[in-house]
Order: C-alpha cells, then sequence, then structure tokens
C-alpha cells in the first residue's frame, strides 16, 4: 500500500495570512497580557477591611479624544475608537488586577471637555462610562482639569463650564471621607502629609521634610524620577511631621505624547505606611509602528513572488 506524504507548502498568501494574523493577536491580545505579567503583585486578599487599609487606584489625564481638534471621518472616528479601545483594555486588567477600594481620577478627562458643545460634551462623557465601566460600582472621586473646565492660557474658565462638570460627575470641591482617610479636592488651608497629582503626564515624587512648618524660608524639595519603577516605594506619613509627599502620577493616555503611560497604585493603612506603585502598560504607537512594519513586509512578499514567476 502506497503512504502518502503530507508536506506544507509556504506560499505567497500563505506567509501573508500569517503575517497578518500574527501581528494583530500580539498587538491586540498578547501583549497587554505579557505586559499584565510585568506588574507587581498586590499582596493583599480580597476581603481586606478598607477601615484599616485602603487600596487606591489612580487614573490620569485620560483626556478621551474629542471632535473639534482630530482629522474628520474617518481618520478621527478610527482615532477615538483606537484610544477608547486601548483605555478599555489596559484599564479593564489593571482593575481586576488591583481590585481597588477607590478610584481617583486626577483632572483632564476629556480631551475638549471646556470647549465643546454640550451634545460633543454628552457623546464623550458616555464614551469615558463605557471605558471605565468595570468600575461601574466602586466608589470614585472626580477631579476636573483644565482640559475639562478651562482655565489655561485663552480658554477660561466659566460658571456654565462649572455647572457641566458638575452635572455629568461631581462637585468640583469638598471632602470625601471614604474609611479613615478624608480625600480634600482643595489645598488651600490645609496642610495635607500627601499629595497626589496629575498634568504633567509624567511619574515624578516631591518630598519636602519641613514645608509643614510655619517658617517656609527653610523648605528644601528633592524631585525623583520614576519612570523605570519596577517594584514598590514605601514610605511612613507619619514618622516625619513637617513633611509633604506629593506623588505625580503618570498619564493613562499614549495620546499625550510620552513614551510611558500607566496607572498609580497606592496603599495607605491606618498606621501611616504609604506603598506607591505604577503599573505600565504597552507603547500604543511601538504597536502601530509594528503595523506599518507588517505591511512593508507583505509588500515584499508580494514582489518577490512576482519576481519569481516572471523568472
Amino acid at each position: 500500500m502506497a503512504r502518502k506524504n503530507f508536506a506544507c507548502e509556504w506560499t505567497p498568501k500563505s506567509i501573508i495570512l500569517t503575517i497578518v494574523i500574527g501581528t494583530v493577536l500580539f498587538n491586540e491580545c498578547f501583549i497587554y497580557i505579557i505586559q499584565s505579567f510585568r506588574w507587581p503583585d498586590i499582596g493583599l486578599d480580597d476581603y481586606r477591611n478598607y477601615e484599616e487599609e485602603q487600596v487606591i487606584l489612580l487614573v490620569s489625564d485620560p483626556q478621551l479624544q474629542g471632535y473639534q481638534m482630530e482629522p474628520r471621518f474617518p481618520i478621527g472616528a478610527f482615532s477615538r475608537w483606537d484610544i477608547d479601545r486601548y483605555l478599555t483594555r489596559t484599564f479593564g486588567l489593571v482593575y481586576h488586577h488591583v481590585k481597588p477600594d477607590i478610584i481617583l481620577f486626577l483632572g483632564d478627562l476629556i480631551d475638549e471637555g471646556s470647549t465643546a458643545s454640550d451634545e460633543e460634551f454628552y457623546y464623550a462623557y458616555q464614551r469615558f462610562n463605557d471605558v471605565f465601566s468595570p468600575a461601574q460600582y466602586t466608589k470614585k472621586i472626580y477631579i476636573p482639569g483644565d482640559n475639562d473646565i478651562g482655565g489655561e492660557g485663552r480658554d477660561f474658565r466659566t460658571h456654565k463650564k462649572e455647572e457641566r462638570f458638575v452635572k455629568h460627575f461631581e462637585n468640583m470641591t469638598g471632602v470625601s471621607t471614604f474609611g479613615f482617610i478624608d480625600y480634600i479636592k482643595i489645598l488651600q488651608q490645609v496642610r495635607p502629609h500627601l499629595i497626589f497629582s496629575g498634568h504633567w503626564h509624567k511619574a515624578t515624587v516631591f518630598l519636602c521634610n519641613d514645608c509643614m512648618k510655619d517658617d517656609d524660608s527653610s523648605w528644601s524639595v528633592k524631585q525623583r524620577n520614576i519612570e523605570d519603577m519596577t517594584g514598590w516605594m514605601v514610605t511612613n506619613l507619619t514618622e516625619k511631621p513637617f513633611s509633604i509627599t506629593e506623588i505625580m502620577v503618570p498619564t493613562c493616555s499614549y495620546r499625550m505624547g510620552v513614551p510611558h503611560m500607566g496607572y498609580g497604585v497606592a496603599i495607605i493603612r491606618k498606621n501611616g505606611e504609604l506603598s506607591y506603585t505604577v503599573l505600565w502598560t504597552p507603547a500604543r504607537y511601538k504597536m502601530l509602528y509594528g503595523y506599518l512594519v507588517a505591511i512593508c513586509v507583505c509588500l515584499l512578499v508580494c514582489l518577490a513572488s512576482r519576481l519569481f514567476r516572471k523568472r
């Protein structure tokens, strides 16, 4: 009885199909999972007592793209779809990894929130809710930024913009108490030991050991870049009664023109201990460049195939 030999013959079509499928799977699935394996473990069980310790997820500058400054259809529609999809995937993975007790949104929630029409603001608000839908039932605090209500350059802050933000999100100022922590939205006339901020889009820590003293002439602020952070930063906020620690959280959006994106995670315990880290997310522009490389390779395969056929 004759044997039949089966061999896999690589044709130009099969090579191109393999490149396309492999690139899409890596860029849209595997890269997110691989990156999540690099995140440090939270180290707490799901039944922790938020009256004794709280896990805080810090989301800075998502700046969902608007409708006025983006290119016309179809590029503008695609860019909004892609950034929303990126934020949805990264936030979903981060949220389930952290299981936070509370989420702080540190301003600039919507890119054109200050200049948008009421209709555009409503559409962007609906997209915002869809992107961060995994946190639907989690305690949240929203801080308005200049992109949300104005206040930078000629983009003036107005009462109407403030009312619109409050209507869709929450009050702009005040104190929100959760467990043993008071989250204060305004810094005038208060002397906090810990400040969370955004706006610069970069991961940085500022430490001032004597900023709580009445004599402000001796203030000395130390700045530390933490964009290479992979583990936890641990300190005790009560050991130095005159110190102030400011943690600047990086942006979570790849559209902000910085190479590193991520979400901040802080664990604060009742004894004053603070643990902080950044969960870094994939560089989306490198992934998009990967598509260009894949397209060029596919074109070269087609060209080489035609040359061989002519010969």
